[in-house]
């Protein structure tokens, strides 16, 4: 398996962000689909959200 050779600081920058996004679903709703963040974020909502697959 190949490894990538990442500078250090670009390592932990997406470390950190990965990180931070974990956190972020970890305090949110149990429903973790990027659909209740755009529920959140959309103002007004958009209407394909809604809809159902």
């Amino acid at each position: 398996m190949a490894r990538l050779q990442l500078p250090d600081s670009v390592m932990g920058a997406v470390t950190s962000i990965f990180r931070n996004m974990h956190a972020l679903q970890q305090r949110k709703v149990p429903e973790t689909s990027h659909l209740s963040l755009m529920r959140e974020t959309d103002s007004p909502p958009s209407p394909y959200i809604y809809r159902t697959e």
